[in-house]
């Protein structure tokens, strides 16, 4: 798949994990517990999936960096599947864990931009050069 259609594709699965986390937000404290809770825990899931295609798509740019942001988003996302059935302290938050995650995941997309923008001038000096 070329690198434009992949950051399409997560980024639509990326807006899918956001529709459905904030329908399973507003259901929750409504009448249709479990519903809410079931798409809470859906959500958790797509952005389990978003974790490791971005991942994959930000490995070329930095391996560790990658491989960090993705370890916090997983963690994130077991602590809140953990906190959807009860079993994650009240003073352990995601929002920890995710905060990290769009820190390194921000880094990562400059830095791509950066490195694309560097090549791109490079090519271009290179055939004036030549």
């Amino acid at each position: 798949m070329p690198p434009n259609s992949k950051g399409s594709a997560i980024g639509v699965i990326y807006l899918l994990y956001f529709l459905v986390a904030m329908l399973g937000e507003l259901l929750a404290p409504r009448r249709l517990v479990v519903v809410g809770e079931m798409l809470n825990i859906a959500a958790f899931a797509i952005c389990i999936t978003v974790t490791l295609l971005f991942c994959g798509l930000f490995k070329p740019v930095n391996r560790n960096l990658s491989l960090l942001a993705a370890i916090m988003s997983l963690l994130g996302s077991i602590v809140g599947i953990l906190g959807v059935f009860h079993l994650a302290s009240p003073h352990l938050s995601p929002l920890w864990f995710f905060g990290l995650y769009c820190i390194l995941i921000g880094w990562l997309i400059l830095r791509s931009a950066f490195l694309h923008e560097f090549w791109a001038h490079s090519w271009f000096w290179l055939a004036r050069v030549v």
